[in-house]
């Protein structure tokens, strides 16, 4: 399968990528500009309700202003709901539901996304962007929303609610994106099937998250009807990724990296490694939204610390543990990236397409042979999510393996 640039992908990612550009300009003027008080609605209940992962907590009306909104007539809500971090503690995460201008009746089923990095800072989480007109990831909820589906987007674990976001924790991530499919079944007058069937796509670092979900999903979440899964760009195995990280045009990731670890786990004692710029540029790096990619371009973690601590054993371990392609998705995967992809290396969705297919997976792979890691999401996104339809279209889905 093969697809070339047409003027409408063209204009699209470049426009996209200007936008990027100057968002991160503008935060570069305004150091901390993306740092704000967390609103009420985002602080965890106390006592805590009693209740397994995905209990709702908390759910609002959701209106949307600014520049770019969802398709005409989207109904939106806030959550707050309960989910499990990478240890199996029981963590309180926040998201966001759009419903589509067609009604819940008709609704084909719930997707839920995991979004790409959009930073540290709890101003960054998607259900705030939503709200401001400044998603990042709205253009492929907007396709899911025009194809007839409810979309469920995790804010994922510490992006809006309290604690560091565990970025690229995929068992985190993971639990977080099945766990919004579960809260947002029970908010009061959706008309949503609380059986209805259930997708879940993600790159980048949504990747990684879709992908954990993906093979997560029949243990963790077996009441769920997943007839699908899409991962691209996929962070499938940190460990190799925060070691080719240091030093290259993507640092922040690995910055990001190193805070999402510790917060998940707390063992780890990032801070006894930290120099004083490591303190000072790690608190920088937990206020700022996607700009802080650009603040540490070709940095390099001896900077900060004095061991860099993602090369010691125990972190290593940590890292391991989220790699994925150790369990088997029970529902058809697709999985696509850009063989010139400088910020999470090919060789990661390779790799994970094989592991799966050891198992006996049923894995679609499409690997764009001039796209990057920007540009792939936007060319090759349209035929994922045309596959995705066909899962739920009940349309048998070919293996590859």
């Amino acid at each position: 399968m093969s697809r070339g640039f047409s003027c409408r992908s063209s204009r699209r990612i470049i426009s996209t990528t200007l936008a990027g550009v100057f968002m991160a300009a503008g935060a570069l003027l305004l150091p901390g500009a993306a740092h704000a008080d967390r609103p009420p609605f985002y602080n965890a209940p106390v006592p805590l309700p009693d209740g397994g992962p995905g209990t709702l907590l908390r759910a609002e009306p959701l209106a949307f202003k600014g520049v770019t909104r969802p398709a005409a007539g989207t109904l939106g809500w806030r959550v707050l709901y309960k989910s499990t971090g990478a240890t199996g503690d029981s963590t309180v995460v926040s998201g966001a539901l759009l419903v589509p201008s067609i009604g819940a009746s008709a609704v084909k089923g719930v997707v839920s996304v995991g979004v790409g990095t959009h930073g540290m800072g709890d101003s960054c989480a998607p259900s705030r962007l939503l709200a401001g007109g400044a998603e990042p990831d709205l253009a492929t909820m907007t396709a899911l929303l025009r194809r007839g589906f409810a979309v469920a987007v995790t804010d994922y674990q510490g992006l809006g609610t309290e604690g560091m976001h565990t970025f690229g924790v995929n068992r985190a991530l993971g639990r977080n994106m099945l766990d919004v499919v579960r809260a947002v079944r029970q908010i009061p007058g959706t008309g949503l099937d609380p059986e209805g069937k259930v997708g879940i796509t993600g790159y980048s670092e949504g990747g990684g998250a879709a992908a954990s979900a993906a093979e997560l999903a029949s243990s963790y979440a077996p009441e769920l009807d997943v007839v699908g899964s899409v991962a691209g760009g996929t962070l499938a195995d940190p460990e190799r990724a925060v070691r080719l990280l240091d030093g290259n045009w993507f640092m922040g990731l690995m910055l990001a990296g190193a805070i999402g670890y510790d917060e998940a786990y707390p063992e780890l004692g990032l801070e006894q490694y930290l120099k004083p710029s490591g303190q000072w540029i790690m608190q920088a790096d937990t206020e700022a939204c996607q700009e802080w990619v650009a603040r540490f371009v070709f940095n390099r973690m001896a900077w900060y610390t004095t061991r860099n601590p993602v090369r010691l054993p125990e972190w290593k371990a940590r890292l391991r543990e989220n790699a994925v392609g150790r369990l088997t998705p029970s529902a058809p995967v697709y999985l696509y990236h850009g063989r010139l992809d400088p910020a999470v290396f090919v060789d990661q969705t390779t790799r994970t397409r094989s592991a799966w297919c050891a198992r006996g997976a049923n894995v679609r792979m499409r690997l764009n042979p001039v796209a990057g890691h920007f540009t792939t999401q936007y060319v090759e996104e349209p035929a994922a999510l045309r596959w995705l339809e066909g899962r739920f279209a009940g349309v048998p889905a070919k293996s590859e393996c």
